[in-house]
């Protein structure tokens, strides 16, 4: 019986480092509404999602849901945009596309980044972001 359990124990530790694996290699598409509504979801996970940038400076650059949101100022209704830490283990698929243009080449345009979402911020006031996507690549449209 011991021995049949030890079996299922690591049956599922294999399954659930599988499952892991696949989700960093496939990231989730969410949508603004998603990511501002259940950022908690969303944590330290690979995702995509769409909206319009606003890059001001080297550490303030946003992605609003509507370039709406953006001439309101709500930055409630944003996430910040930074780029992938140096130290993240980035996906092989990915490795081709990163760095091909610089941010600043889709100031106030719309976007889908591809990235590592993070919730937990340093600084947490109520009139900021909902949270950073760390950015791998991204893709403009005209």
């Amino acid at each position: 019986m011991k021995t049949l359990f030890k079996f299922f124990l690591i049956t599922i530790s294999v399954s659930s480092a599988s499952i892991s694996l696949s989700q960093d290699a496939h990231p989730e598409y969410v949508s603004m509404i998603s990511l501002i509504s259940n950022p908690e979801r969303y944590e330290n996970k690979l995702i995509r999602v769409r909206g319009y940038f606003f890059h001001s400076s080297s550490s303030y650059n946003f992605l609003y849901d509507n370039i709406e949101d953006h001439k309101g100022g709500l930055l409630k209704n944003s996430i910040g945009v930074h780029p992938i830490p140096k130290n993240f283990q980035i996906p092989e698929q990915y490795k081709d596309k990163i760095g091909k243009k610089p941010l600043t080449d889709v100031h106030a345009k719309y976007v889908t980044f591809t990235g590592r979402f993070r919730q937990h911020l340093p600084y947490r006031i109520s009139s900021l972001p909902t949270g950073i996507i760390e950015v791998l690549f991204f893709e403009d449209y005209p």
